[in-house]
């Protein structure tokens, strides 16, 4: 049988479907009438309701932030072929025009079309490229924190200091990685959390609501890197 008929066997009052990463998920149509919430993904028909990071609001939050701490020159090494890199790079184009700034650039964080931290890293050699360039970055935005320790990594070969020279700041923070960095890592954390509490209540509410998408925000986790 199916994944959901192993499900079903337990009688579940409810079904949630979540994913690693936020992407688009195809749900059979068996799947899609079973599962009553979908957290870190959305069903590509709009059939369930689904609880997704607000990808784009993110960015454009720590663009703003940069921008307020004086960073006029900035670079987003981003993670390609995702759907939060889609959103998040429309949301840093976007917080930019709105200050009258143009991008430095948009480099892809790996040499693949799709994003894995398994793929060739491109990092040392952007961060080289926009060292060499005429327009020196004052800011570098990652598209996770793995790419901001490999930012740290290449700018401290440069002798480049954080943030006196170049201020860094990413997505996700892993806090193991993101508060152990030297300094520690201003980044964007995903509200895992608050898509936890909202995908209960939903499922234990007495009347199901309509399906429709919910863009949690991001918590912005200030420290040292900006």
């Amino acid at each position: 049988g199916s994944v959901l008929d192993e499900v079903q066997q337990f009688r579940p009052r409810a079904v949630a479907y979540a994913a690693m990463y936020h992407k688009d998920v195809a749900l059979p149509d068996r799947l899609a009438g079973a599962v009553g919430v979908m957290i870190n993904c959305r069903e590509a028909a709009g059939r369930v309701t689904a609880l997704v990071p607000d990808e784009e609001g993110g960015a454009r939050e720590i663009v703003r932030y940069l921008l307020v701490a004086g960073r006029r020159r900035i670079a987003f090494i981003n993670l390609p072929g995702i759907l939060a890199g889609t959103l998040r790079e429309v949301g840093f184009r976007a917080a930019l025009e709105e200050g009258g700034i143009d991008p430095v650039g948009v480099l892809p964080a790996v040499r693949r079309s799709v994003y894995s931290d398994r793929a060739p890293s491109l990092v040392a050699s952007h961060v080289e490229a926009l060292l060499k360039s005429g327009q020196r970055p004052d800011a570098i935005l990652c598209g996770n924190d793995r790419v901001a320790m490999e930012v740290y990594a290449a700018l401290a070969r440069a002798g480049l200091r954080i943030p006196d020279d170049i201020a860094v700041a990413s997505f996700d923070n892993q806090v193991e990685l993101a508060s152990r960095l030297d300094p520690p890592l201003t980044t964007m954390a995903l509200p895992h959390r608050a898509m936890g509490r909202l995908a209960m209540e939903i499922l234990l509410a007495e009347q199901p609501e309509p399906p429709h998408l919910h863009k949690l925000p991001f918590h912005l986790v200030e420290r040292a890197s900006v």
